[in-house]
C-alpha cells in the first residue's frame, strides 16, 4: 500500500514547482524507481493537465520523455522564469501594509526574494528591505541605531518593539471598571466637538443626580474624576486650555502631554515619547498638530482638588467633520417644523434645554428615570421628557422626546425611526439595507435574499441553458495582429487583470492561433484595469452580426403597463455569464504575456448585444409584466401581490439557470421611480 496521496494538479490555481516537490517526496517514501516516475506523474496529474502536457510535447508523446524533461516543459509553460531585475524592483518597493504584522511582512519578503537571484546578498537585502519598509517610524529609528545589525537581529528586534508598542497602547487605553447601572445606549457624532472623556463610577443615585456628565451628542464639554463627581463642567474652547485658578498658579498647559504642571515641556516625562499619529518624538497624540480640528478625546488631569485622580481615556477617532456629514430628516414636532439628525446609534430622541424653552415650553417636562450611556461609558441624566405629537409623512404618533442640558443638536433615535417607519434616506438609497414590512403582503427581504442566495453570490455566474455561438462569413480569412506596446507602469496591473480572468475561467492561455486581436487596457475609477479587445480590426469586419432588435422605450412601457411599483435587477458581468461554443477559437487576444482565448461571450463583439438580448427575452417570454433591456430586468405587477409573485418567478428562473446579479444594484418595490426598499 502506498504512503500518502497526491491530488490532481489544477492548472489555474496550483503551483507546479510545489506540486513536483511534493511528488518527489511521494516517490521517496514509496520507493518508486526512475522507470516508474513518468507513469506515476501521468497517472496522478489529472486529465486537464495531462492534455496540456500532450500538447506541449507534440509531436512526441509524454511517455517517451524523462521525468526531468516533462517537469521542465511544464514549468517553462506554467511558470516561465521572470526577469530578475523586475523582481528586484518589486522587492525594493514592497512596504509593510497598514494591517500587516511584521511576521507576515517578512514572510512575503522571503517569498519575493526567491525570484530575485540575490545569491550571497540575500540576508543583507532582506535586512535592508525589512528596515526600510516598516510602517512604524519609531521602530525604524530604533533599528537604525543598532550596530552590527543582521537580518535575524533586525527581525527579532522589530517583532519585540512592535509587541511593546501594542502593549503600551493597551495600557494607555485602559479605563477603570464602571459600576453596574441599568442604562440605555446612546451615541452619536455631532458637528464639531472636542471634549474631555470621563470614567464614571458609583451608584445610580450619584449618576442620576444633578451632575450628569458628558453629553457627547450635543457638544457639552466636561469630565469626571474617578469618584463620579463632575469637574470643570463649563470649560469650552480656549477657556479649557487656560491655567487653573486658585491652587494652580504657576502651572501651565504642557505642549507635550496636554496636561498642566509647573515643569517646562522639555522636562515633561512624556518628552521622549513618539507620537502615534505623526511618528515624531516630543509629544503625545492627543496634542499632535495633525489632529487639530478633528474629533478627538483628550486625557486630562483633574487639578481642582488635591485628592482627585487622573482621568485617562484613549483617542476615539480622527474623522474630520467634512468626512461625516449628518443625515438630516425634516419632521413635524408639536406643529413645529424641525430638521433632526438621524442617528441609528442613539436609542432615544433628544433636544437641548434651550430649544425646549423656546419652542415647547407649553408641554410639561416630566421626570425620567432613564440614564444614557455613551460610547466611552460615561453617563448623562436627561433633565426630563416631553411627549409631543410627531408627524412624519402619513404617520402620526405621540412619542417621548428627552431634554438634555447644554445640548446643541437635535437627535432622532431608533425609537422614533421604528415608530415612524423611516426607511428611505435621501442620498443614501444605494447603500441602505431594507426590508418590506407585513403590510406589503408579508414580503420579507431577509427571507427573500436567503432563499435566492445563489443568485446574490459574488463571482461569475454560468448560464446553464446552452452555449452561444458567433458566426463568421464563409469568405473570412484569419487575421493575426501582434500585441501592442504597453507602458511599463501598466504591465503589472494588466497582468493581474489577466490572471484574474484566467482564474474566473473567462480566459484560457493558448500556444497558437490563426486569429489574434490586440487589447486596449482601460483604467477604471478604482485604479483597476479592464481588458478590452479591439475586435473592430479583426473579427467584427467578417462577422455575421446577430441583429436581434433591442426593445424601444415604448415597447417596455406597454409591457409594464398597469404597474404601481417596480423592481430592477442588474446582472453581474452580464455577457460573461454566457459560455461560447467552439467558435471561441476566433476570440483570441494577443498580449505581452502571450495569447489568451475567451471562453465567455465578450464585450466588443458586434453580435454580443443581439445574442444576449435574444437569450434573456426567451428566458422570461412567458412572464407578464417583466421587461428586459440587455442586462437590466424590470419587474412589476397589477398590484403588490402579483408584483411579488413575478419577482419570485424571475429569481426562481435566474437561480435555476445559474445567473447572478449585482446585489448592490438590485432595487425592490420602488414607487414612482423613487427607491423605497433596496435589496441587500
Amino acid at each position: 500500500m502506498s504512503v500518502g496521496k497526491i491530488s490532481e494538479f489544477k492548472i489555474h490555481t496550483d503551483d507546479w514547482r510545489l506540486y513536483i516537490e511534493r511528488l518527489e517526496q511521494y516517490f521517496l517514501v514509496n520507493k518508486i524507481v526512475d522507470d516508474l516516475k513518468v507513469p506515476t506523474l501521468i497517472t496522478v496529474m489529472g486529465a486537464e493537465s495531462y492534455e496540456l502536457l500532450v500538447s506541449l510535447c507534440t509531436p512526441t508523446k509524454p511517455s517517451e520523455k524523462t521525468f526531468k524533461d516533462l517537469t521542465a516543459i511544464m514549468e517553462r509553460h506554467l511558470q516561465p522564469k521572470p526577469s530578475a531585475l523586475a523582481e528586484r524592483y518589486k522587492f525594493r518597493h514592497r512596504k509593510q501594509a497598514t494591517n500587516e504584522s511584521i511576521a507576515e511582512y517578512v514572510a512575503i519578503l522571503k517569498r519575493m526574494s526567491k525570484t530575485c537571484e540575490f545569491g550571497l546578498w540575500l540576508e543583507e537585502s532582506l535586512r535592508d528591505q525589512l528596515v526600510c519598509g516598516l510602517s512604524s517610524e519609531m521602530i525604524r529609528q530604533r533599528l537604525f541605531a543598532e550596530e552590527n545589525l543582521d537580518f535575524a537581529k533586525a527581525y527579532s528586534l522589530a517583532v519585540s518593539l512592535a509587541a511593546a508598542e501594542k502593549d503600551a497602547a493597551v495600557v494607555e487605553g485602559s479605563c477603570k471598571k464602571q459600576a453596574e447601572v441599568k442604562v440605555a445606549d446612546c451615541q452619536a457624532m455631532a458637528g464639531a466637538w472636542q471634549r474631555n472623556a470621563s470614567v464614571a463610577t458609583g451608584d445610580r443615585a450619584q449618576a442620576s443626580s444633578g451632575q450628569s456628565g458628558v453629553n457627547r451628542q450635543f457638544g457639552q464639554r466636561a469630565h469626571f474624576s474617578t469618584r463620579g463627581q463632575q469637574t470643570n463642567g463649563q470649560r469650552t474652547g480656549a477657556a479649557a486650555r487656560q491655567p487653573a485658578a486658585a491652587g494652580q498658579r504657576g502651572q501651565r498647559q504642557c505642549s507635550v502631554c496636554g496636561g498642566s504642571h509647573p515643569e517646562a515641556p522639555a522636562q515633561c516625562k512624556f518628552a521622549r515619547y513618539v507620537c502615534r499619529v505623526c511618528n515624531r518624538e516630543g509629544h503625545l497624540r492627543r496634542v499632535c498638530p495633525n489632529v487639530t480640528g478633528h474629533h478627538r478625546v483628550e486625557a486630562m488631569t483633574d487639578m481642582d482638588t488635591d485628592d482627585s485622580d487622573e482621568v485617562i481615556v484613549v483617542s476615539m477617532n480622527h474623522l474630520s467633520v467634512s468626512d461625516c456629514k449628518p443625515i438630516m430628516i425634516p419632521i413635524n414636532v408639536h406643529n413645529k417644523s424641525l430638521s433632526m439628525e438621524l442617528d441609528t446609534g442613539c436609542a432615544v430622541s433628544c433636544i437641548s434645554l434651550e430649544l425646549y424653552q423656546r419652542e415647547f415650553a407649553d408641554l410639561e417636562l416630566n421626570k425620567s428615570n432613564v440614564v444614557l450611556r455613551y460610547y466611552t461609558g460615561e453617563l448623562v441624566k436627561p433633565l426630563g421628557v416631553i411627549k409631543p405629537l410627531v408627524n412624519y409623512r402619513d404617520r402620526k404618533s405621540y412619542l417621548n422626546l428627552y431634554v438634555i442640558k447644554d445640548g446643541i443638536t437635535l437627535l432622532l433615535g431608533r425609537q422614533w425611526i421604528a415608530a415612524l417607519n423611516i426607511l428611505d434616506l435621501p442620498g443614501y438609497d444605494e447603500y441602505m439595507l431594507g426590508y418590506v414590512n407585513s403590510e406589503d403582503e408579508g414580503f420579507n427581504i431577509t427571507e427573500f435574499s436567503s432563499r435566492f442566495s445563489k443568485v446574490f453570490e459574488d463571482g461569475l455566474g454560468r448560464f446553464t441553458g446552452g452555449q452561444v455561438s458567433i458566426h463568421l462569413r464563409p469568405e473570412a480569412q484569419p487575421v493575426f495582429l501582434r500585441a501592442r506596446p504597453l507602458a511599463y507602469a501598466l504591465r503589472e496591473p494588466v497582468e493581474r487583470a489577466l490572471e484574474q480572468l484566467v482564474r474566473d475561467g473567462v480566459l484560457t492561455p493558448v500556444d497558437r492561433s490563426d486569429w489574434a486581436t490586440p487589447i486596449v487596457p482601460v483604467v477604471k475609477k478604482d485604479g483597476n484595469i479592464r481588458i478590452c479587445a479591439d475586435y473592430k480590426l479583426t473579427i467584427n469586419k467578417v462577422l455575421e452580426v446577430d441583429r436581434y432588435p433591442l426593445p424601444r422605450v415604448e415597447d417596455l412601457l406597454v409591457r409594464l403597463d398597469g404597474g404601481d411599483r417596480f423592481s430592477k435587477i442588474d446582472l453581474s458581468q452580464a455577457y460573461a455569464q454566457f459560455e461560447l461554443d467552439e467558435s471561441k477559437k476566433v476570440t483570441v487576444i494577443n498580449t505581452h504575456k502571450g495569447l489568451f482565448m475567451y471562453n465567455r461571450l465578450v464585450y466588443g463583439l458586434s453580435s454580443s448585444p443581439g445574442i444576449f438580448q435574444r437569450r434573456l427575452e426567451q428566458l422570461f417570454a412567458d412572464l407578464p409584466h417583466v421587461g428586459v433591456f440587455l442586462d437590466d430586468i424590470i419587474i412589476t405587477g397589477t398590484d403588490t401581490r402579483s408584483h411579488i409573485e413575478n419577482l419570485h418567478k424571475v429569481f426562481d428562473r435566474l437561480q435555476s439557470f445559474g445567473l447572478r446579479v449585482k446585489k448592490r444594484k438590485v432595487r425592490v418595490l420602488s414607487k414612482n421611480g423613487k427607491l423605497l426598499r433596496p435589496c441587500h
